[in-house]
């Protein structure tokens, strides 16, 4: 007909189309290697092979943020300290050279509890506090500062500086409180005591707050789920979003090792995007799973009781959680000076309480208070460090020896943090390292101010 114009052949419209493609996958990888490069200061081709990626999204990174990818239950409660890991489980990740196991008692050390001074010439030394503590206790392991600091000191010459963790990953007090009486009563010596605290005492506190349960008692988010299963009182609800989450968690971790095993940075990156919304997913169930605790729960029925908590408000909340941490540091004070055993006590610093630091150009993307509006603890620690460091006075006034070290990382130009939470890369630990140590030297060699 002569109305219509001649159609190409076929062969030209396949070739137009397949060029096109070929441009846009071309642009696109070209757009993910940019965003890669960006990213991480390297080439996406020249990446290791077994280069762990520092992100959220790493698998190992993910077990600090109670994501386990290879076990659905990895922590078990504890009649004294709450809840303890699983004798075994690994800690790593975070940019450790080494992964290490949780001993005896569930908590992550090279040895077994109670511990035998083997020598007179060895410096029993105890850490204390949450997550950051054990972070602390990982990384004077391979890299001891404090032995090293103290070894200057005519005090400990020649002395075997030996570290004791009794931190664990969420534990707030009187969690350390509790654990450094029970070991204790299980004839565990102690010749210095470390506590590193501050963070969760208000962040998770106010998470407990939140989900109705007293600051004082054990993170909800770790003791909650295990609660549940002990008393064996999941609803069909509860069961099939425990399901559910189990699935999320196999797809994430498929995405996980399709991420690092992808030869384009396009895969990479659509991996990434996967592994991300698969999180979020799995964050979104847990809420629905609490939710659905709160409209089943049956305290009266229940075998382990979690104080319930009634909010008074955010200004008498607050004041509970910072009297909860100052009482209880001061009974370990009492404790340790009964013994005669030097106690130190460090308020750990928190990207999310602002000094005089400029965040670096990859935290500012990630930690500044308008890209964390869903952050669970951001107001945490924004509203209750103010709180903390008011009645840290009091511990001051009765010789406690406390230190501030929300200003350690205020001359660091490059990033520190590595989480949305609480943790520190190696160029952090190592900072915080030094001031731990520093702290704890001039205790011991105060300045000649003459």
């Amino acid at each position: 007909m002569k109305g219509l114009k001649k159609l190409p052949p076929l062969g030209n419209v396949i070739k137009i189309l397949g060029i096109n493609l070929v441009l846009m996958f071309l642009l696109l990888e070209g757009v993910c290697l940019g965003f890669y490069a960006a990213q991480h200061q390297q080439l996406y081709y020249g990446r290791s092979p077994d280069n762990s990626d520092n992100s959220e999204d790493n698998p190992i990174n993910l077990d600090q943020q109670g994501i386990r990818l290879e076990e659905n239950i990895t922590e078990i409660l504890h009649p004294f300290l709450g809840y303890i890991a699983k004798p075994g489980t690994g800690f790593g990740g975070f940019e450790f050279q080494s992964v290490f196991n949780a001993n005896n008692y569930g908590l992550v050390s090279q040895l077994n509890y109670p511990y035998i001074r083997q020598n007179p010439n060895q410096v029993l030394v105890g850490i204390f506090g949450g997550s950051v503590a054990t972070f602390y206790y990982m990384n004077e392991i391979e890299n001891p500062t404090l032995a090293r600091t103290l070894n200057n000191l005519p005090e400990f010459a020649n002395k075997e500086i030996v570290l004791l963790n009794f931190s664990q990953g969420g534990y707030k007090q009187p969690q350390q409180l509790l654990a450094l009486n029970y070991f204790l009563s299980q004839g565990q010596e102690l010749d210095l005591a470390i506590n590193i605290d501050g963070f969760n005492e208000v962040a998770i506190a106010n998470n407990n707050i939140e989900k109705e349960i007293a600051p004082s008692m054990p993170s909800a988010l770790q003791v909650m789920p295990l609660v549940q299963l002990a008393n064996n009182n999941l609803s069909t609800e509860q069961m099939k979003i425990m399901l559910e989450v189990i699935g999320i968690k196999e797809k994430l971790k498929n995405s996980l090792q399709g991420q690092q095993e992808c030869v384009l940075a396009l895969c990479y990156f659509w991996e990434q995007i996967r592994s991300t919304v698969l999180i979020q997913n799995y964050y979104d169930r847990l809420e629905d799973f609490d939710d659905k605790r709160k409209k089943s729960a049956t305290p009266d029925e229940s075998l382990i009781y979690l104080q319930p908590w009634e909010s008074q408000g955010t200004e008498s909340d607050y004041e509970s959680m910072a009297q909860i941490w100052i009482q209880s540091s001061l009974a370990m004070s009492s404790v340790l000076q009964a013994r005669n055993i030097p106690y130190f006590h460090i308020l750990q610093p928190n990207q999310y309480y602002p000094t005089e630091r400029q965040f670096s150009a990859e935290e500012q993307q990630q930690f500044s208070p308008e890209n964390n509006t869903r952050n669970p603890y951001l107001d945490g620690v924004q509203l209750g460090y103010p709180y903390l460091l008011q009645a840290s006075q009091e511990l001051l006034d009765n010789g406690i020896y406390f230190f501030s070290g929300i200003t350690a990382f205020d001359r660091e130009p490059n990033t520190v943090y590595i989480d949305t939470c609480c943790h520190y890369n190696q160029t952090g630990r190592n900072i915080f390292a030094n001031f731990v140590a520093s702290q704890i030297a001039l205790t011991f060699s105060p300045p000649n101010l003459q």
